[in-house]
């Protein structure tokens, strides 16, 4: 797993336990260069600032405050996060040069004393009400942030977006229908059920690994599953949860080769739990972190534009990975001979004539697509 896919992952299991944020806001961190990560939260009818989540405690301990009640104010980033559409891209370009950061009483006042000179933020939630935006704080010796790592921290927006609507939408405002919104846009299977395991939500991923059904199917409106690993899992979870566990995990291992597959579940609690149906008892969010899972986008993508089955793209996606026969037939559970089949009629819709060049062409149309 790449860098940023492993951000990703982060976001999304932090979306739903936000205690994971600050490992979200290191990795992220990590990824790009920086020294400290933050999410600021403001509060347009109130003129309040928070700092909603960071990596660096030790900083925040000693300057939370200070920035919350005054520096804030003083902060010339501040009005252009305010006054910036949701999505734009922010950094000290849009302040000054360095003559004029080194006037600026935020920058020499606050900043400095804490080591801090530069940033790159961005307005991930902008409306009448509030504003939220995340941020990587640099050094003088780390400079400003330059395009290449300004695009790495825009293409993580989307993801952090996602990651804090529990801290704003979800939990401060109950209407129905948001939090389905927002589980439909992971890349995570994720499906809500209540205590006896029947569906009441399954967003596009979930809905994709059931028609899948290597691991967990729909039957008689309930999620089962296909092995007793996932079987084991999935009872002990619930398990804990009718226990009055709030949040529980379980890795399971499928063998044969597979990486392990966590299967995590998360009580949805008061509001959170609305637009699912009026079951009084306990919703349960299920997410399912599968490092094997297939690349149902990507698939999709290639059915569309070649007019491939969904097997052949299947297969295609392992070629693009750089998988040989055996270890294609292995992971999709076919025989060798009918991945060959595959492999012939994709040479010959994509008008090609090897497996090397079926892969090229896939991966130049969906990029590094494969499974995960």
């Amino acid at each position: 797993m790449g860098q940023l896919d492993q951000v990703r992952t982060y976001l999304a299991r932090a979306a739903l336990e936000p205690w994971l944020l600050p490992e979200a806001l290191w990795q992220m961190r990590e990824a790009l260069g920086g020294e400290m990560a933050t999410i600021e939260r403001f509060d347009k009818r109130t003129a309040s600032m928070k700092i909603l989540g960071t990596d660096r405690l030790d900083l925040i301990a000693i300057g939370r405050e200070a920035y919350e009640s005054y520096y804030h104010k003083v902060n010339p980033r501040h009005p252009l996060l305010l006054g910036s559409p949701q999505g734009s891209l922010l950094t000290d370009d849009l302040v000054g040069d360095d003559a004029v950061l080194a006037r600026d009483e935020f920058h020499v006042d606050f900043l400095a004393s804490h080591g801090l000179r530069y940033f790159v933020g961005s307005p991930i939630v902008q409306n009448a009400d509030l504003f939220v935006a995340p941020a990587i704080h640099r050094t003088p010796a780390q400079g400003r942030v330059d395009d290449e790592e300004a695009r790495l921290f825009m293409s993580l927006m989307p993801d952090m977006a996602h990651a804090i609507a529990f801290h704003t939408r979800i939990n401060e405002v109950p209407a129905d229908g948001i939090l389905a919104d927002v589980l439909d846009l992971f890349a995570d299977p994720v499906a809500v059920v209540d205590r006896d395991a029947a569906v009441l939500f399954a967003n596009g991923a979930m809905r994709d690994l059931f028609v899948a059904g290597d691991l967990v199917r729909i039957e008689d409106g309930r999620m089962r599953s296909n092995g007793p690993a996932m079987s084991d899992a999935l009872a002990r979870v619930m398990r804990e949860v009718l226990r009055g566990a709030r949040s529980v995990g379980a890795e399971l291992h499928r063998g044969n080769g597979f990486g392990p597959t966590l299967l995590r579940a998360v009580v949805l609690e008061g509001d959170r739990g609305r637009g699912f149906g009026s079951c009084e008892d306990r919703l349960v969010c299920l997410l399912i972190d599968d490092p094997e899972r297939p690349d149902w986008p990507g698939i999709e993508r290639a059915m569309a534009m070649f007019g491939l089955t969904r097997q052949e793209a299947a297969v295609g996606m392992q070629l693009v990975a750089g998988r040989a026969v055996e270890e294609i037939a292995h992971r999709l559970g076919v025989s060798r001979n009918t991945v060959r089949t595959h492999v012939a009629a994709l040479r010959s819709k994509l008008e090609v004539r090897t497996s090397l060049a079926v892969a090229a062409r896939l991966g130049a149309v969906n990029g590094p697509f494969g499974c995960r």
